[in-house]
């Protein structure tokens, strides 16, 4: 199965026999703090990006990516949307060479994994289309996880060990949202959505 690289917020040309009703959609918020989600059908799941400590600091277990990712294997077609997010006022050029480094791992894991994959959803492009009005960091993390606890009531955003929602795993989720409603052609029903554009954040969320 060939992998297939974009750098724009429209998905690319897919088998004609993929079906994002009955197929797979993964989603991936690529970051140390990230998650992976996946829908297929009616089943909805989400992980925290998995870890491992190295010198003193968390980096991408990509061991662990790459045998979670292969657990989704099944006689139907998997599409992953990986976010590339860009450079941000204040990151250091260390932070955004490992930010760098997970990703190129990721999406490597995902194609010897033999995963279709769309590796380069904006960050603006799918938190505009969902949480339409949402400004500010923070915010939009808070967004996120309230826009799945409403569309996905039956997902579990809380690690295990954690008393927060891991907004990396919503955000994961509201990817996959992305990438299956742009596939349907149906990301107007999302133009209203009722999020407010100030939220309040638990401190601490993260694990």
């Amino acid at each position: 199965m060939t992998v297939a690289r974009r750098s724009s917020d429209e998905p690319s040309a897919l088998p004609s026999t993929f079906d994002p009703n009955v197929h797979t959609i993964i989603g991936i918020d690529p970051g140390r703090n990230g998650g992976i989600a996946i829908i297929q059908g009616n089943g909805v799941k989400a992980w925290p990006m998995p870890t491992q400590a190295w010198n003193g600091h968390f980096i991408l277990d990509i061991r662990q990516f790459a045998n979670l990712t292969h657990t989704f294997q099944t006689r139907r077609h998997r599409l992953a949307f990986v976010e590339k997010a860009g450079a941000r006022a204040g990151n250091s050029a260390q932070s955004m060479f490992s930010f760098g480094s997970s990703w190129g791992a990721i999406v490597s894991a995902l194609s010897y994994n033999a995963v279709l994959t769309e590796v380069a959803v904006g960050k603006h492009g799918w938190q505009a289309a969902l949480l339409p009005g949402v400004v500010g960091r923070d915010n939009l993390k808070a967004a996120s996880v309230a826009f799945c606890r409403r569309h996905y009531p039956h997902v579990n955003l809380i690690p295990p060990r954690c008393r927060e929602p891991h907004d990396g795993m919503a955000d994961a989720l509201c990817i996959a949202t992305w990438g299956l409603h742009s596939l349907r052609g149906t990301l107007d029903q999302f133009s209203h959505n009722p999020t407010p554009k100030t939220i309040k954040r638990a401190p601490g969320k993260r694990a």
